[in-house]
């Protein structure tokens, strides 16, 4: 089943037309990289499918239910109620975006006490075993401001697992962090591929893409130039332009 559809998606900021009739679909289990050159529309693609943009046109469902489609007049609708389709997604940020005020383990509480009204000691419970898997285990009465940032970006990731969501999106999870922490926090996404989490990646790290990966898209310019299995995206590459953007990486 798909847990993801977007079809037809198109976005502009005033005459920037940012991503230009864009359809890509996850199905349960799947982890998709999106790789390309800086500004071809990757992270608005992700900022659309989690509501901090608002599309043009096109359609998004979740586990086969519509959030926005295209109406009569050819502009997206939304669905009157997007709460209920929040919770089938999580979203790890570039800059970790941790309450700063909050302890470690409050901030990984936090959603799923006061948004999704769970009992607390059960979300504590949950949240501490998260922690540990994630090797913070000893950092819960931490602040953001005492941990490293691969420890931030772990407790990120603890954050938007605390809510249980069908799919998790990666917006660019290491560019802010040095390569020792880079290493520290794509070991634990790869563990979340062991345990057949569906996630889709934005991401510069080719090799990791290339490792974890069963879809990769590329994308330039606002479209999807070529898509498909790790070893032919890369090993057997079909675009030219394509062909120019993985050759840095190839030739490492």
């Amino acid at each position: 089943m798909n847990v993801l559809e977007m079809q037809n998606i198109s976005k502009s900021f005033g005459s920037n037309h940012v991503l230009k009739d864009i359809s890509i679909s996850v199905d349960k289990g799947e982890v998709v990289s999106i790789i390309g050159p800086s500004g071809s529309g990757k992270s608005t693609l992700l900022r659309i499918a989690t509501f901090l943009e608002t599309l043009d046109s096109g359609s998004i469902s979740y586990m086969g239910e519509y959030a926005a489609r295209t109406g009569e007049n050819g502009k997206a609708v939304y669905a009157k109620n997007l709460k209920p389709f929040r919770k089938d997604f999580g979203l790890v940020f570039q800059n970790f975006n941790l309450f700063p005020h909050y302890t470690v383990l409050k901030n990984v509480m936090d959603a799923p006490v006061s948004v999704l009204k769970r009992d607390k000691n059960e979300v504590r419970e949950e949240c501490m075993e998260l922690l540990n898997k994630m090797g913070l285990g000893d950092k819960w009465d931490f602040y953001p401001c005492q941990l490293s940032g691969g420890q931030q970006q772990r407790a990120s990731i603890v954050r938007a697992l605390a809510m249980k969501p069908e799919i998790l999106f990666f917006d660019e999870p290491t560019s802010a962090l040095d390569p020792e922490l880079t290493g520290e926090v794509l070991k634990v996404i790869k563990q979340l591929v062991e345990e057949k989490m569906t996630m889709v990646i934005v991401t510069h790290e080719m090799s990791f893409a290339r490792a974890v990966s069963d879809r990769v898209v590329f994308m330039d310019k606002g479209v999807i130039v070529e898509q498909g299995r790790p070893e032919d995206v890369f090993g057997n590459t079909q675009s030219e332009r394509t062909r120019q953007f993985l050759q840095n990486y190839n030739n490492n």
